[in-house]
């Protein structure tokens, strides 16, 4: 592995972090995955 797979590697790895810690904060507030307070259509 050379550096720039290393930062790809890195990027992706922030990436799934900083999703999963939306999706957490999200479930746990109670409101819904795209971030509203709960419109209509995801309340389907």
């Amino acid at each position: 592995m050379n550096l720039a797979d290393l930062v790809i590697l890195a990027v992706i790895a922030a990436a799934v972090f900083f999703a999963a810690r939306r999706l957490w904060k999200n479930r746990k507030r109670g409101s819904c995955s795209c971030g509203c307070e709960g419109c209509d259509g995801c309340r389907k």
